[in-house]
């Protein structure tokens, strides 16, 4: 086991923005993920006259080790600056965000006035049993783990495209763990929105407790709770992308003042 990830090139990922009418859309990536995992997506809405907006985290898309000098607070007053700049744009601006992208929904829509929000494989708690007994440990002596990318996928072709790091940055996971998803946590009772929580029971990297524990704690009298049967974790690319794209459209359609139904 490798725990030192060398001198990778970097990824070279960028973020995207597609104008399209006065609905908005900010898209959120996941930990150690890129705008590109949510590309289809954006596509997908600003074919339906949605403008979309997908920020590129702090320390993403380029190297682990820009990645280490970064922790939630960084990525949290991201997703803040994302969203306060689409709506200087754009009339309402909906929030979807992907695994801890998620997890930085949930952070907006339970600090601001959204119209509705979607947590796709979103992070709450993460019951790796690595995290909880082996990073307090490990975690003195290496900075870096190595990353086992076979359970992120069912469709093969997609996990050949997907960019994100080889290696997961330990301070980083520390950061979400200990600090970043503590607060998300706390701040369920206080989203109010209409909320689309989807989740795979084949996620292998986070379960299933992560969409129950959002879709029992927030407030939301409107909450739909989408269970996936055959993707694995990063499901805005796998096998069944094309019920996530349609559910998320769904949810701006629905919740819009501006769309026409």
């Amino acid at each position: 086991m490798n725990f030192n990830p060398g001198n990778p090139e970097p990824l070279n990922t960028e973020p995207f923005y597609l104008k399209r009418g006065p609905v908005g859309c900010l898209l959120l990536h996941g930990f150690t993920g890129t705008p590109p995992e949510l590309l289809p997506l954006g596509e997908y809405l600003a074919q339906r006259d949605i403008t979309v907006s997908c920020i590129q985290l702090p320390g993403h898309g380029t190297t682990p080790q820009d990645m280490i000098k970064t922790r939630w607070e960084d990525w949290a007053g991201a997703a803040e600056q994302g969203l306060f700049d689409l709506r200087k744009e754009c009339e309402e601006v909906f929030v979807a965000g992907l695994s801890m992208g998620g997890a930085l929904t949930l952070y907006l829509a339970a600090r601001y006035d959204l119209p509705g929000a979607a947590s796709l494989a979103g992070a709450t708690l993460v019951t790796d049993w690595r995290v909880k007994w082996l990073l307090p440990v490990i975690g003195r002596f290496v900075k870096y783990f190595p990353k086992d990318k076979a359970d992120e996928f069912e469709d093969p072709e997609m996990r050949k495209l997907h960019k994100s790091y080889d290696h997961f940055p330990l301070p980083c996971i520390a950061s979400l763990n200990n600090v970043g998803l503590p607060q998300v946590r706390a701040g369920l009772p206080g989203i109010k929105c209409p909320m689309l929580i989807l989740h795979s029971r084949s996620d292998e990297m986070l379960t299933m407790s992560n969409a129950e524990l959002i879709f029992n704690n927030i407030s939301s009298e409107k909450k739909e709770f989408v269970k996936l049967d055959r993707s694995g974790h990063v499901v805005t690319l796998d096998v069944e992308r094309e019920i996530v794209f349609e559910k998320v459209y769904d949810l701006i359609e629905r919740e819009s003042k501006l769309i026409t139904q």
